[in-house]
């Protein structure tokens, strides 16, 4: 897991509710504000699991690919040998 994985979602997480702190405490926003504050964090919150495990999915998909690849390299390269160096 890379350090964007490890720290990306938490940092996020407490700018936003650094930033809403600093306003309610310096301008006292109207409450049609604060709920929409609450509402995107909300709605960020529950999204969050399903975007890493989206990405975690792609990572994985990219890994399995990547080594098809490499199995199928590797049996041409076998094939390709086998097709000049003939056993008797």
């Amino acid at each position: 897991m890379s350090a964007w994985d490890r720290w990306a979602w938490p940092v996020t997480f407490t700018g936003v509710i650094v930033l809403g702190m600093v306003l309610y405490f310096t301008v006292e926003p109207p409450l049609w504000v604060r709920i929409a504050l609450a509402t995107g964090i909300a709605i960020i919150y529950s999204l969050v699991p399903w975007l890493v495990a989206r990405r975690r999915e792609r990572k994985q998909y990219k890994a399995q690919v990547q080594s098809a690849k490499r199995v199928r390299g590797a049996a041409d390269h076998n094939l390709q040998r086998a097709s000049i160096h003939p056993e008797s």
